[in-house]
C-alpha cells in the first residue's frame, strides 16, 4: 500500500509540473473532411459483350474552402474486393470511373469501392456500390429458323431485367459450327451449374454449345458425352426442360432421347452430364432395345425436377416409365386398373401416339401432361395425365370428327387451365375447345392477312398458366414476325402489342425460354 501512495504522488506532481508550463499558446487547424456522393448504394448489371461499361462521376464535397476535388492533393482509388480470400484489384486512380469490366460472367455480385484520400492530412473516406456481370444471352427467347439461303439461323430476343429488350439477329454466327440445315429446336438445359448447355437440334445434326461463350465445334455432339458411342448420335428430345422464368430445371435427373431411338439417363449430382447404356429395355430383357416414339412426358412442377419420365413404345403401342436414374437402368411397363378412363397399354385400341406436351396446367390438381392419340378410324383422343412414380390418368377427350387437316398439322399446342388446343396445318392456325365437340373445320384464326403461320406455341415456362400464345408468321416480301397473344376463355385471343418482333428474313420454326444464368 505504501508503494502505491508514493507512485500516485509522483504522477500527480508530474502532472502539476506539466500544467504549470502550459502557457495557453494553442494553434488549431481544421481538418479537411471529405464526403462522397452518387456512389453508395448504386447497382449495375453489366452485359459481358465488350461494349457495356460502368461510368460513375462522383460528387466530392470537402470542408476546406476553395480546394478543387481534382487537385493533385486528392488521391483516388477504385478497387474491387469481394471477400477475405480474394485480393484487392485496383481498376482506376481517377475521380471519374469509366471502366469496361473483363470479369467472368456469372451470378457473383461484385463490390466496387472508391477510396478518397487527402495526401496532406492523411484523412481518408470511402464509399461502395455493386455490380453483376451478366450475359446478353442469359435471359430471353431463343429462336431457331431458316434464312433465305435455306440455312439454319438462330436469334435471341434478349430480355435482361432492367434493360431494353433487344433482338440479336444471328446468335451463333461465330460459334465454329458448320452450316446447318433443317431447324428443329434451340434450347438451354438449365440445371446444375456445371451441367448447363445450349443445344441446337437440326436435321443435319445436333450440337451442344458453351452456354457462356457461345462457342462450339463439330465434335460437340451427344457422342462426346456418351460412353463408347459411335461418332454422331443426335439428340431429339430432353427432359427436364426449363420450367420457371428464372431458368430452374432439374439439378439431379436428365433424360435424353437420341435419333437411334434410345433413351439415356444420368444422375447429374454424381455423374454430371455424361451417359452410358440406354434404359429403353426391360429388367427381364436387357438385350432388346425398344425404340422410343414421340416426346417425353414429365411432371413439370416436380420438386427440383426429381421424378420419372414417361415414354411411348411404338413397337408394342404402350406407355412406359423410366424412373430415378440413380437407381434404375431399365424401364417398366405401367399397370392398368380397369376403371381408368384410358389404358396405358394401347394394343388393341387401334390408337397410336402422335404428340405429347408437358404443361403446368393444374385443372384437377397437379401438373398435367397431354398425349394426342390417333385412332385407326381417323378419330382423335386426348389423354390428360400426371407423371409420377405411379402415373395418374386424369381424363380422356374424344375428337370426333377430327377438325380439317388436323392430322396434317406441323404444330400442336395445349393451353394451360383451358380446354383449348391449337394446331397449324398448311400454314394456317386453328383452335378448338376439346372438352366440347368441335366443328369439323375447327376455328380458323387469321390476324396476318394470309401470311404463312410457321409456329404456334403456348408458353409453359416464363409465364406458366398465363396462356400466352406465340405465333410466328412468314411473308416472302416482308420477312418473319413473332407476336404474342393472350388467350382468355377457350377461344378469345388478344394481341399483346408489347411483344411484336420482326425477325428479318428468317422463317422461325421454334422458340424456347432461357432463364438467368
Amino acid at each position: 500500500m505504501k508503494h502505491t501512495i508514493i507512485l500516485s504522488f509522483l504522477l500527480g506532481a508530474l502532472f502539476a509540473l506539466q500544467c504549470s508550463r502550459d502557457e495557453g499558446n494553442y494553434q488549431y487547424n481544421e481538418i479537411n473532411e471529405i464526403t462522397i456522393k452518387d456512389v453508395d448504394g448504386r447497382s449495375f448489371i453489366i452485359v459481358n459483350d465488350g461494349i457495356d461499361r460502368i461510368k460513375i462521376e462522383p460528387v466530392i464535397e470537402m470542408t476546406e474552402t476553395g480546394l478543387n476535388p481534382d487537385n493533385d492533393r486528392i488521391e483516388y482509388c477504385w478497387y474491387i474486393h469481394n471477400s477475405l480470400w480474394n485480393p484487392y484489384d485496383t481498376i482506376a486512380t481517377t475521380r471519374v470511373l469509366d471502366w469496361v469490366p473483363n470479369l467472368s460472367a456469372g451470378s457473383t455480385r461484385h463490390t466496387l469501392y472508391l477510396r478518397v484520400k487527402d495526401r496532406l492530412t492523411g484523412v481518408t473516406t470511402s464509399s461502395s456500390c455493386s455490380f453483376t456481370i451478366s450475359l446478353f444471352h442469359s435471359r430471353g427467347w431463343l429462336l431457331i429458323g431458316e434464312n433465305t439461303n435455306g440455312n439454319v439461323q438462330t436469334q435471341l430476343i434478349s430480355m435482361l431485367s432492367g434493360r431494353d429488350t433487344i433482338l440479336y439477329p444471328n446468335l451463333l454466327e461465330n460459334s465454329g459450327l458448320p452450316t446447318l440445315k433443317g431447324p428443329i429446336n434451340f434450347f438451354h438445359t438449365g440445371g446444375a451449374s456445371g451441367d448447363r448447355k445450349l443445344w441446337i437440334l437440326t436435321e443435319s445434326g445436333s450440337y451442344w454449345i458453351d452456354n457462356v461463350t457461345l462457342k462450339s465445334t463439330p465434335n460437340n455432339t451427344f457422342s462426346s458425352i456418351l460412353y463408347n458411342a459411335p461418332p454422331q448420335i443426335n439428340v431429339v428430345d430432353l427432359a427436364y426442360p426449363i420450367r420457371t422464368a428464372a431458368g430452374a430445371s432439374s439439378n439431379y435427373y436428365r433424360y435424353i432421347v437420341a435419333d437411334n431411338g434410345n433413351l439415356y439417363t444420368t444422375y447429374l449430382f454424381n455423374r454430371g452430364d455424361y451417359y452410358t447404356s440406354p434404359v429403353n429395355v426391360l429388367q427381364t430383357d436387357r438385350s432388346t432395345l425398344i425404340p422410343v416414339k414421340g416426346p417425353l412426358l414429365v411432371h413439370m412442377t416436380a420438386t427440383l425436377g426429381i421424378g420419372p419420365a414417361m415414354w411411348y413404345d411404338g413397337t408394342n403401342e404402350r406407355f412406359m416409365i423410366a424412373k430415378d436414374p440413380e437407381s434404375y437402368n431399365y424401364s417398366e411397363v405401367v399397370p392398368d386398373p380397369s376403371s381408368d378412363p384410358f389404358p396405358w397399354n394401347q394394343a388393341g385400341t387401334g390408337r397410336t401416339y402422335i404428340h405429347g406436351e408437358n404443361t403446368q396446367d393444374d385443372i384437377s390438381g397437379g401438373s398435367n401432361s397431354f398425349a394426342l392419340m390417333k385412332g385407326s378410324d381417323n378419330k382423335g383422343y386426348i389423354y390428360k395425365l400426371r407423371v409420377n412414380n405411379t402415373p395418374d390418368k386424369r381424363a380422356m377427350y374424344p375428337i370426333d370428327p377430327a377438325p380439317i387437316d388436323f392430322w396434317n398439322a406441323s404444330w400442336y399446342a395445349f393451353a394451360e387451365n383451358q380446354t383449348t388446343m391449337f394446331y397449324v396445318a398448311n400454314g394456317k392456325l386453328y383452335l378448338f375447345d376439346y372438352q366440347n365437340t368441335p366443328t369439323p373445320n375447327g376455328t380458323h384464326i387469321d390476324f396476318w392477312n394470309g401470311d404463312e403461320v410457321t409456329m404456334a406455341k403456348i408458353d409453359h415456362t416464363s409465364a406458366p398458366r398465363a396462356n400466352h400464345l406465340y405465333v410466328a408468321t412468314w411473308n416472302p416480301a416482308t420477312g418473319g414476325q413473332i407476336t404474342k397473344y393472350i388467350l382468355s376463355g377457350t377461344t378469345n385471343l388478344t394481341k399483346d402489342r408489347s411483344f411484336e418482333w420482326s425477325t428479318g428474313f428468317v422463317k422461325i420454326k421454334n422458340m424456347t425460354w432461357r432463364g438467368t444464368e
